[in-house]
């Protein structure tokens, strides 16, 4: 068994577990693929059974089946870094403030409200 399939596994038993999910929050792909493969395993349909959102540089997915990802400005956040790590070198004691960068939400096709079905189980 190679470790993406304990991976899947692991999260299909997580998914079906007492108290499932209703929704799965993923950073990367890497993380939200094995998450549609247990749906798969287990039957499931996204969004219908369990939302999926993906935080990612770029939207995750195919053409045709995209996950709803919240995207990140990773050219702006690599900018804006060594612009800091530049002011800091300059100034060392110099306090700099926490910067917020604006996110970009690309709505895919799997995020929905939970079902009435799942709801009412709990």
């Amino acid at each position: 068994i190679s470790d993406s399939q304990a991976l899947v596994g692991q999260i299909a038993s997580w998914l079906k577990g007492d108290n499932p999910p209703t929704a799965v929050v993923a950073y990367e792909d890497y993380f939200a693929l094995p998450v549609l493969a247990a749906t798969v395993h287990l039957g499931w349909r996204i969004p219908r059974d369990l939302s999926l959102i993906g935080i990612h540089d770029s939207v995750i997915g195919e053409p045709g089946f995209c996950v709803s990802t919240m995207c990140l400005p990773a050219v702006e956040m690599g900018r804006v870094g060594v612009e800091m790590l530049h002011r800091k070198i300059e100034h060392p004691d110099e306090y700099l403030p926490a910067r917020t960068l604006p996110l970009r939400w690309e709505p895919g096709l799997t995020c929905a409200p939970p079902s009435v079905r799942k709801v009412a189980t709990r």
